[in-house]
This record gives C-alpha cells, sequence and structure tokens, in this order.
C-alpha cells in the first residue's frame, strides 16, 4: 500500500487481506519533489532522503543542494 500527502503526519495505509493472507515487512522512504527549471520547462525530480531532512523541509521551501548520480549529497 502506497501513501501520500501534503501534511507531516505519515501514516500506514489500511491493508485489505484475504483471510489465507497475512501482512509481510514494512518500509517507509521519505521524498523531496523537486521543479527544476530546464531552458522553457520546467521538469519534476524526485529524490529520496532521510526522515528528518523531510521533517525539516517546508512545502514551497526553495533549496540549494549538490547532486551527484541523480541523488542528493549535499544540502548548502
Amino acid at each position: 500500500v502506497t501513501t501520500q500527502g501534503n501534511d507531516r503526519q505519515p501514516y500506514w495505509g489500511d491493508l485489505n487481506l484475504r483471510s489465507n493472507e497475512r501482512e509481510g515487512g514494512r518500509s517507509e522512504h521519505y521524498y523531496i519533489i523537486a521543479y527544476i527549471a530546464d531552458d522553457e520547462n520546467m521538469v519534476e525530480q524526485r529524490y529520496e532522503v532521510d526522515k528528518i531532512r523531510w521533517q525539516e523541509t517546508n512545502i514551497g521551501n526553495e533549496l540549494r543542494v549538490k547532486i551527484s548520480l541523480g541523488q542528493i549529497v549535499e544540502f548548502e
């Protein structure tokens, strides 16, 4: 089950299991969605970050980052 939202309250989605099914492991991932100007277009890019960085970042913030091989390697 994939969940998403625009608030700071992470939650686990509800499962619809049959009687012969059981829940497996859970994992969580946090992403920052960036809109990058590419000539005349805006390109949406998604970067995975740790939970602390995700919690510290507010929607609409302008961030300066260094990116290497498609990953954020440093926040300025």
